[in-house]
């Protein structure tokens, strides 16, 4: 706070005006005026004035109407008035001057009180660093620019305010003439930088500073008495701020200023976390925090108590570029120690993290000590390993703070934003509920619990639900209305639904005096049998359906595998298409197929299932054609592809294997599903070892390569092998797989990766890595399934260690899907809200070993299908809708 001890040479010389000219032709504030220790009901209100007098703010609501008064009774040329009992979020319009005259008011003097919670407003931050030489000038005009006629709701400066030496004279050119129009209406901020002590880390050394700023000691604006102007901390709607003091005050962990600092992050209780001081913890521009003391020892002794309190944001300048940092969490050593583990977003420009303030999720470093000079080119070559961008170039950093989302825009003297990013902290759009536990069941009763659902690219759904009756419960299959239920006219027991693109619905039943399981559907309007178990099967001599067994449904035409009584064993099983005028049947064992390398005859084959060795949905929508692995009386192995009109060779034993090792074959194929398949590729060929010896191939229009084993999706990551895959028309493969390299090890060796086309595998998270929004570390990945379309992207089920943050059993798995950016994003969580009600668990992407339906829970619009239960044990049928 001002004192009168120390009145400069430049006041001596206003006084020396007044003593020659008089009062009435000199008052006029020379400093000024400007506004200090803004609070929700208060606010102090500075200026320096030729003549020494009593100071009066005279303010009001309404700019014509100034009827309050605040009075300083100090007589003094530098004025310090403190106004209080004001409304929260209001603006209010002042004058200055002395208690019987007003020397300076109009449309630009005001000042607004921020909210006490600004959950429905945004809040706008000017930050600069660095800004006390002649070259701010240009990054203010640039600001204003960028900025027009928006409100600005706080300044910062992040120390070095005012060169050379910090003195009184230096903050009057560098400062307050600088940023007249700006300091009228707009509270500053201010931090200690080096050269505002002249270089001096002597904490009893007076300094302009003190005397020029009257910042908050006794936590009137929030936060924990400081007891001293150094450091302090204020709130701003939702944002607690806390300003260090990096040059004059200790940051031994057991000092004062670390002292303080933990009680007052234990007292905080807003949304986000702004931290700011001088001297930045990680830099490798004009100053490197390697070998620099100061900033070194904020790294190490405060950072780790700030990422106790879950800190959002750190704002720092001393070095003169502009340096943003990943989503960083515990890295206090040298630069090369950074740890793979310290970064927590793989998103390079959206920093997602958990609601409110959580300990250790990570937070965003920015070096900004641009605001009046830059030291070196462009270019920076050997950047900080833990930066996600650096740069000189003039320049300020503006703030805007919503609700859940937290923009950081770094501004040029042009005006244009050249870097920007944002935290994210808020939770996925609650889902669609499309049925109840209680809910009315179409007027026969209500529903208690369902199956998994499906859904089509019209965003139709379709299940089988349990209902209670005034008789009991029946069985139900529901698609915008009862198709069929059990204990009826029709059937004793009904199965699962499948969904095609019109709505129709296909599922297994029994019919009522039968003890035969068929295949029914509702095409055409009216519910009528596919097959039945002991019907004669068309095109097998004479031979009966033993069971069916599995079946894919388009629009055109249901597929379906079944076994045979009447034939061999090695003969028994089949696979038909059924359209509205026949049922064909498409390829059985013993079958003898014709290719251009001669006749095979069919062994055994299997299709329309998942192995229990994948984890993928196992139903690829939209899909023409039926995939099928047929092994040959010779052990020769092909893939291929059958439509209701013949089939055609993908892919066999001895044929050269696409977009792989030159010269490579392939030997044997695993499980397909959808149009993917494992293929072994028969060693010695080309330069095919035990090391890459496995691909992944899909159909895209081609056969392409999709992944392979000993391939590398990042230089010190290889491929090993393969837990599931999927694809989809137009949106590529993606699949769960191991890897091999550097750093790996069994809590970090799987992933989910995408790849579309020609482009080269994305990472989509691992095993170890941070949870978007959630914190904590991704243990395992159960299901995976691949939307078709252009715009489709995988989505994934997957579970979380516990006893990170706030994961715990009972919260421990969810859904997350690919985002517009290609990136992990949550969808749904165990322990989420869903209205009142708080999720159990969660039942997405239907599971071939436990249901033939093939449960088609993703569609080409990128909406998800799926089954909560809550912890009431009550159920919904939802629909999520990936960002």
């Amino acid at each position: 706070m001002r004192t009168m001890r120390n009145i400069s040479y430049f006041t001596g010389f206003l006084c020396l005006l007044f003593l020659i000219f008089g009062s009435e032709d000199v008052w006029a504030a020379v400093r000024g005026p400007y506004l200090q220790s803004g609070g929700a009901t208060r606010m102090t209100v500075q200026w320096r004035s030729v003549t020494a007098s009593k100071g009066e703010v005279r303010y009001g609501t309404d700019p014509l109407m100034l009827t309050k008064r605040a009075t300083s009774s100090a007589v003094t040329v530098d004025h310090t008035v403190h106004i209080s009992g004001l409304k929260p979020d209001t603006t209010y319009y002042y004058s200055i001057g002395t208690p019987s005259v007003v020397n300076e008011q109009g449309p630009e003097y005001f000042f607004k009180t921020p909210p006490v919670s600004s959950a429905t407003k945004s809040v706008r931050v000017w930050v600069l660093g660095d800004s006390g030489s002649s070259g701010a000038a240009a990054v203010r005009d640039g600001f204003m620019a960028f900025n027009g006629s928006a409100s600005v709701d706080a300044m910062l400066m992040l120390g070095d305010n005012a060169y050379q030496r910090g003195t009184d004279a230096e903050y009057q050119s560098a400062v307050f003439e600088r940023f007249a129009a700006q300091l009228r209406n707009t509270v500053l901020w201010p931090s200690i930088g080096n050269h505002d002590t002249d270089q001096s880390r002597d904490p009893s050394k007076q300094i302009a500073y003190t005397d020029i700023f009257s910042l908050p000691t006794r936590g009137e604006c929030g936060g924990t008495p400081s007891g001293t102007e150094r450091y302090y901390s204020f709130d701003y709607g939702d944002v607690h701020f806390v300003c260090l003091d990096s040059m004059t005050s200790s940051p031994n962990p057991n000092d004062a200023m670390a002292r303080w600092l933990r009680a007052d992050l234990a007292g905080a209780r807003k949304k986000w976390l702004v931290a700011f001081w001088h001297h930045a913890p990680y830099s490798k521009t004009s100053h490197d925090s390697d070998s620099d003391l100061a900033m070194r020892a904020m790294r190490e002794n405060i950072v780790p108590i700030l990422e106790d309190a879950g800190v959002d944001l750190v704002l720092c300048g001393h070095s003169h570029a502009y340096e943003r940092s990943k989503l960083i969490n515990e890295h206090y050593g040298l630069a090369n120690s950074l740890q793979t583990n310290s970064i927590l977003n793989y998103e390079p420009d959206v920093y997602r993290k958990p609601p409110n303030i959580v300990p250790r999720q990570g937070a965003a470093y920015v070096v900004a000590g641009t605001a009046s000079s830059v030291v070196g080119t462009d270019e920076v070559p050997e950047a900080h390993p833990a930066m996600q961008r650096s740069f000189r170039r003039l320049g300020s950093v503006v703030l805007d703070i919503h609700a859940e989302r937290l923009e950081v825009k770094f501004v040029s003297t042009t005006g244009s934003v050249d870097d920007s990013f944002v935290i994210d902290k808020s939770m996925p759009p609650a889902p669609e509920i499309i049925a109840s536990s209680s809910d009315d069941a179409y007027g026969i009763g209500t529903f208690r619990t369902f199956s998994v659902p499906s859904i089509n690219n019209a965003g139709k759904i379709a299940f089988l639900a349990r209902i209670a009756t005034q008789t009991g419960t029946v069985n139900a299959i529901v698609a915008d209305g009862i198709i069929a239920q059990d204990k009826g006219s029709s059937f004793v027991k009904v199965g699962e639904p499948l969904l095609n693109n019109l709505g129709e619905v296909a599922f297994f039943a029994t019919e009522t005096g039968g003890a035969e399981e068929g295949l029914y559907s509702n095409r055409g309007g009216t519910v009528a049998r596919i097959a039945r178990a002991g019907a004669v099967a068309p095109g097998a001599s004479g031979a009966i359906w033993k069971a069916i067994i599995a079946t894919h449904f388009t629009d055109e035409w249901i597929a379906f595998t079944a076994s045979l009584r009447g034939r061999p064993q090695n003969q028994d099983k089949g696979l038909w298409f059924s359209t509205p005028s026949e049922t064909k049947l498409a390829l059985s064992e013993g079958d003898v197929l014709s290719f251009i390398k001669g006749n095979k005859t069919v062994h055994l084959f299997d299709t329309l299932q998942v192995s229990p060795s994948t984890r993928a949905q196992g139903h690829t929508p939209d899909t023409d054609e039926v995939f099928v692995r047929a092994t040959f009386t010779d052990k020769t192995q092909a893939v291929l592809a059958f439509t209701p009109t013949g089939y055609r060779e993908v892919a066999a034993t001895d044929a050269l294997a696409p977009w792989g090792i030159f010269g490579a074959r392939f030997d044997t194929f695993g499980p397909i599903n959808g149009a993917a398949f494992l293929s072994k590729l028969i060693r010695g060929f080309g330069l095919v070892t035990s090391a890459n010896d496995t691909a992944l191939f899909a159909w895209d229009g081609e056969l392409i390569r999709a992944f392979a084993k000993g391939s590398r999706p990042e230089p010190t990551l290889i491929f090993d092998s393969f837990k599931a895959y999927t694809n989809a028309p137009n949106a590529g493969t993606a699949v769960i797989a191991t890897v091999i390299g550097t750093n790996v090890t069994t809590l970090n060796d799987t992933g989910v990766w995408w790849k579309k086309g020609d482009d080269s595998s994305h990472l989509l998270t691992r095993e170890g890595s941070n949870v978007p929004r959630v914190g904590g570390r991704f243990s395992s990945f159960t299901t995976l399934a691949l939307s078709g379309g252009e715009n489709g992207a995988p989505v994934f089920v997957a579970t979380m260690k516990s006893g990170f943050a706030r994961i715990a059993p009972s919260s421990d798995m969810g859904l997350w899907g690919a985002n517009s950016n290609g990136y992990a994003e949550l969808l749904l969580i165990e322990g989420q809200k869903i209205g009142s009600k708080t999720v159990r668990n969660l039942a997405i992407l239907g599971n071939l070993q436990k249901s033939r339906a093939q449960t088609r829970s993703v569609n080409a619009t990128g909406q998800i299908a799926a089954r909560v239960t809550y912890s009431d044990h009550s159920q919904s049928i939802v629909v999520i809708t990936r960002p």
